[in-house]
């Protein structure tokens, strides 16, 4: 972190005791396999229709994907409602989740929501789609 301060770390650390540690250390996120492998079998057991259609869509040759769109300072897009902005104007692109900040997302937004420099959109759609609305909000 000292050579860069923006920069992202992710750590993997297996004993839960341990996590407070790499958060001292600067880590943003921790990953515990066992944590993950435990959540996993929970969710076969509880909804695994789901578990199948994700895992479906990570290896389907369809392309689309969950994936996140930051609207930056100075976008065209801020002020604007979902359903102004391009990505009202996307119909390939559907928005699951909405965030200003650190705020908890909202699920399904209204397209009444406003964009503001800071929102995280979490969309579904096929990479391409998504990467030309990416630049389309961001003016680029």
């Amino acid at each position: 972190r000292g050579l860069n301060p923006r920069i992202r770390i992710v750590s993997k650390c297996e004993q839960e005791e341990s996590h407070d540690k790499f958060r001292r250390a600067g880590a943003d996120a921790i990953v515990s396999s066992n944590q993950i492998g435990g959540m996993r079998m929970a969710s076969e057991m509880i909804r695994p229709t789901v578990v199948s259609f994700l895992d479906a869509m990570l290896h389907d040759q369809q392309g689309f994907r969950f994936e996140e769109v930051v609207v930056g300072e100075g976008s065209p897009a801020i002020g604007r409602t979902l359903a102004e902005s391009p990505i009202g104007r996307t119909p390939l692109v559907r928005v699951i989740a909405m965030s200003e900040g650190k705020n908890p997302y909202h699920y399904n937004p209204p397209t009444e929501a406003r964009l503001a420099a800071g929102s995280r959109l979490v969309l579904l759609g096929k990479t391409a789609d998504v990467d030309a609305l990416r630049r389309e909000v961001n003016g680029g």
